[in-house]
């Protein structure tokens, strides 16, 4: 028995080049939950990101922040770092590459050599808001062409990565390792039409979508379709001038017909 133990530890640092508890200590502290919020500051959505490099740039699924007016990255040891903008995005990749605003970031390593048939990785992310949670599998298949969602009528070309890791919802952005540390690709999750399998688009996007990348980073809402304070507060000034222009119109009507009544009793 402890010959047999020894041989599956053996064999699953060989496999991972670190030991998974190794693998979950390096890259958990670059992976963020994705907080969507409100004006407010309440949360009303979730997801999953990690960090490319040292100066905050995150990478996340373009799902995730659709629509999305605030966003904060809350990392394990419950720091928080706010969105300050986006780099790079792209729809139909389902990708955002965001920046966080000033600080010191642990940054993952993204992968030169694209992922193999059968090679074993490891998930890490947020599911439901909670974690980091750490799964293991294998990419069990290669679809570079991605799939189609025939119910959809939807293609769906980033979806290249096929893999066994259980994932849930609020994982999507969550980073796919091999061993080594390195990332892979990025989980986006599974589809009603293939329930259970779950997909992941490779790292070369990511790396084709970072190439494309311009500085300044653009404002979220921009980006995101999200209404800024600044807009809210420009639509509620316009709101409330229409309603004054309105009542002052309003007002000088009703004081022209009071008089022309009175003048109407006065030539009766």
């Amino acid at each position: 028995m402890r010959l047999a133990g020894l041989l599956v530890l053996v064999w699953s640092s060989a496999a991972f080049g670190m030991s998974l508890e190794e693998v979950n200590e390096v890259a958990r502290r670059s992976v963020a939950l994705v907080s969507v919020r409100n004006a407010q500051g309440e949360q009303n959505a979730t997801g999953s990101g990690f960090v490319i490099s040292s100066s905050g740039r995150l990478v996340t699924n373009y799902h995730v922040i659709d629509g999305a007016t605030r966003i904060v990255a809350v990392f394990p040891e419950g720091r928080e770092a706010s969105v300050t903008g986006v780099w790079a995005h792209d729809r139909e990749l389902d990708l955002a590459v965001l920046q966080l605003e000033r600080g010191s970031y642990h940054p993952l390593s993204l992968a030169t050599v694209p992922p193999r048939e059968s090679e074993e990785i490891v998930l890490i992310g947020y599911p439901h808001g909670l974690g980091p949670a750490v799964t293991t599998g294998i990419v069990s298949a290669l679809q570079l062409q991605g799939i189609r969602e025939e119910l959809a009528g939807e293609d769906l070309p980033g979806w290249a990565l096929r893999i066994t890791a259980t994932s849930e919802p609020g994982s999507s952005g969550s980073p796919i390792l091999r061993g080594s540390g390195e990332v892979v690709g990025v989980l986006v999750g599974d589809l009603s039409a293939f329930k259970g399998i779950r997909f992941g688009i490779p790292v070369s996007k990511l790396q084709a979508l970072q190439a494309k990348a311009q500085a300044p980073p653009q404002e979220l809402t921009h980006v995101t379709g999200g209404r800024s304070v600044r807009k809210n507060l420009l639509i509620s000034g316009a709101f409330l001038l229409g309603l004054a222009l309105f009542w002052v119109a309003g007002s000088a009507l009703h004081g022209r017909l009071r008089a022309r009544r009175a003048s109407a009793r006065a030539s009766s």
